[in-house]
C-alpha cells in the first residue's frame, strides 16, 4: 500500500511507502519486484548548489538549483575528476588564493551544507583555514596546529563572538557538515546555531547574540574555501555538493542532505575476501587498509559467498588491519558461517579461553566475541 502526504506548503512535503507481511517465516527467500510509474517528493529548495558536473566555458560552474548563482573559480581553485560524485572542487594546497566566489543575497535563518576532505596544507600562515566567509555575514573556520586534525571549529555571524562548533575533521576523509542558523530574532539580535557533522548534530547554542541585521542580513559576494581577504586563510583540499538554503533545515532534513550521497569513504574498510592481492593480503575495496591473513588464515570456496576467510580455529588465529581513520563512531559489519557441531567448532583442545572473538579493536575494547 502507498500514500503520499499532502504537503504544508509547497516547499515541504513527505511520503510515506509501507511493506509488510510480503516476508515468509520459512528458511526461503522472497523475489520482491516493485515497480514505481511516476513519483515525485517535494523537498526543501535551495537558492544555491554546485555539483561540481558543468563547468562552463568561463570557468564558472553552473548553479544546478537554477537561481542563475554561478560559482566563479579564483586562484589555483579547480574542478577535478575521480572524487566524491565523479567531479569535486580542490583547492590547491601550494596556492594561498585559491578561492571560490559567489553573489549572495540577504538571509535571516540560513543553512549551509556540503561534503568535503581536507587534505595537505596547514591553511596558511595562521593555520586558519576558512570553510566559507560572507555568506550574509557569516563565516566558518577551523583551527590547525601542528599534525593535529582540522579542529576547534568557529563560527561568527554578525557582531557574534566565535562559536565553538565541537568539530573533529580528519584528513583525507570525506565527511558532510551543515552549518543551519535558525530562531532569528532581528528585534534582540539573537539566533540559534546548530552544527551537523555526517548528520549528526554535533553542537547546538540558542540565543546567540549577532547585533543588529546590518551585519548579517546583507547581501554580498560570498568566498568558499577562503577568506574574503583572500589568502593565508586557504582551506586545503576538496569540496562538492555544496549547498545554500535560505531556511533553517531541520535534523531529519540535514539527515536526508547527507543520505543521498552517501561517500565511499564513509567506509572505513571493506573487505570482500574475493581475491588476494601480490602480498597474500585481503585487498580493501575502500582504499584504505588490506586485511593481514596473519595466521592459520584462508581464503577457500564457500557455496554462498562465493569465496571466503576461513579461520582454522587454532589459538591466535586473526587476521588484522590498520584502520588509520579515527573512528569515534562506527559500525562492524560481516557474514558468519560457523559449524553447528560445538566440538568442531573447538578444535583446539589446548586452548582454554572458550570465548572466540569475531572482531576487537587494537585497544581490546570495543569487541565482539562469544
Amino acid at each position: 500500500e502507498g500514500e503520499v502526504a499532502p504537503a504544508a506548503t509547497p516547499r515541504r512535503g513527505s511520503l510515506l511507502y509501507k511493506l509488510k507481511d510480503i516476508m515468509p517465516n520459512a528458511g526461503g527467500f522472497t523475489a520482491l519486484a516493485v515497480t514505481i510509474a511516476s513519483l515525485t517528493v517535494c523537498a526543501v529548495e535551495s537558492i544555491a548548489y554546485w555539483n561540481m558536473e558543468s563547468v562552463n566555458s568561463d570557468g564558472t560552474v553552473s548553479d544546478a538549483s537554477g537561481n542563475g548563482r554561478s560559482l566563479t573559480l579564483q586562484g589555483d581553485a579547480s574542478v577535478m575528476d575521480g572524487e566524491l560524485d565523479g567531479k569535486a572542487l580542490f583547492f590547491d594546497p601550494t596556492a594561498a588564493t585559491a578561492r571560490a566566489i559567489f553573489s549572495c543575497p540577504a538571509l535571516g535563518n540560513r543553512t549551509v551544507s556540503m561534503w568535503l576532505r581536507w587534505d595537505a596544507g596547514d591553511g596558511g600562515d595562521d593555520g586558519v583555514p576558512h570553510l566559507f566567509s560572507q555568506i550574509s555575514g557569516m563565516r566558518v573556520h577551523g583551527v590547525k596546529t601542528g599534525s593535529n586534525p582540522l579542529n576547534q571549529g568557529a563560527l561568527y555571524i554578525g557582531d557574534s563572538t566565535s562559536q565553538n562548533l565541537g568539530w573533529c575533521i580528519m584528513r583525507g576523509v570525506w565527511m558532510h557538515v551543515a552549518l543551519v542558523i535558525g530562531d532569528v530574532d532581528e528585534a534582540n539580535g539573537t539566533a540559534t546555531i546548530r552544527f551537523y557533522q555526517n548528520g549528526t548534530q554535533r553542537a547546538s547554542l540558542s540565543g546567540v547574540g549577532i547585533g543588529a541585521a546590518s551585519g548579517w542580513k546583507k547581501a554580498s559576494n560570498a568566498f568558499i574555501g577562503n577568506h574574503n581577504a583572500g589568502g593565508l586563510r586557504a582551506f586545503h583540499g576538496f569540496m562538492d555538493e555544496i549547498k545554500v538554503f535560505d531556511t533553517a533545515l531541520t535534523a531529519k532534513e540535514v539527515w536526508n542532505e547527507y543520505s543521498r550521497l552517501q561517500s565511499p569513504a564513509d567506509v572505513a574498510a571493506h573487505w570482500k575476501c574475493d581475491r588476494l592481492d601480490a602480498n597474500g593480503w585481503i585487498p580493501d575495496d575502500s582504499g584504505n587498509a588490506s586485511l593481514n591473513p596473519v595466521r592459520g588464515v584462508t581464503l577457500v570456496d564457500d557455496e554462498f559467498r562465493g569465496k571466503a576467510l576461513f579461520f582454522d580455529g587454532m589459538n591466535k588465529t586473526y587476521a588484522s588491519a590498520a584502520v588509520s581513520n579515527l573512528l569515534p563512531r562506527f559500525t562492524f559489519a560481516a557474514w558468519l558461517k560457523v559449524p553447528t557441531d560445538r566440538n568442531a567448532a573447538e578444535v583446539d583442545p589446548s586452548n582454554e579461553n572458550k570465548f572466540p572473538r569475531i572482531f576487537q579493536t587494537s585497544a581490546g575494547n570495543p569487541r565482539i566475541q562469544c
